[in-house]
């Protein structure tokens, strides 16, 4: 884990019930944990991808033009940069970026 926090308590315990060559082993590890007071919080931006239509944006991606454009015309530079408008374009629609405080 790391050899700058102390072990306290280490029991490697061989008789697992099974037969696997695996050990439990348990330790306590001497540090403490620090809990975000509420005005350390961060803004951060997130989109909510369960509250996707799967169906509904995959008829959109049929419709757009990765489907619909032949991308073998294009250089790579190009293919990679539709990709990402469209895709990009799709997800505001679908799953716009909101903003929330975490």
């Amino acid at each position: 884990i790391t050899d700058r926090l102390p072990l306290q308590n280490l029991v490697v315990d061989s008789n697992t019930g099974t037969t696997s060559d695996h050990h439990l082993i348990q330790f306590e590890l001497g540090a403490e944990l620090q809990h975000a007071s509420s005005t350390e919080q961060v803004v951060k931006e997130y989109r909510q991808f369960s509250k996707i239509d799967v169906d509904q944006f995959r008829e959109d991606i049929r419709d757009s033009p990765l489907c619909t454009t032949e991308i073998s015309d294009l250089d790579l530079d190009s293919a990679v940069q539709l990709y990402e408008d469209i895709l990009r374009f799709l997800l505001d629609l679908h799953a716009p970026l909101l903003t929330g405080k975490f």
